[in-house]
């Protein structure tokens, strides 16, 4: 499903919102193209686990840039969907939270 001018514009500020002041963001788009580029499965989960427990927190408080993160990945036709498993953190509790998978 194609993402609107006004939905990317939206990721894209809060990409940018992301970026000011101090930010884990590089660290945490590191990890991601990592993950990416091994062509596997993964979830956000593991993109936690691949970062620094500082950048771990960051990524908690700046949920809207993470989502923002994949979705753009989405659109550049770096990932795709690829189902859901439960959650591993507990506060998740168990939760579904997307498979995806790296397409280089």
């Amino acid at each position: 499903m194609p993402v609107t001018s006004d939905r990317k514009e939206g990721h894209q500020t809060a990409l940018a919102a992301a970026t000011k002041a101090h930010s884990y963001l590089p660290e945490v788009e590191s990890a991601f193209n990592r993950l990416i580029n091994a062509g596997g499965y993964f979830t956000a989960d593991d993109l936690r686990d691949a970062v620094s427990p500082v950048a771990r927190q960051w990524m908690r408080d700046n949920s809207a840039s993470i989502g923002a993160l994949f979705t753009h990945a989405v659109n550049a036709d770096r990932i795709n969907a690829a189902g859901f498993i439960p959650s591993r953190r507990a506060e998740r509790r168990g939760n579904p939270i997307r498979i995806w998978k790296g397409t280089h």
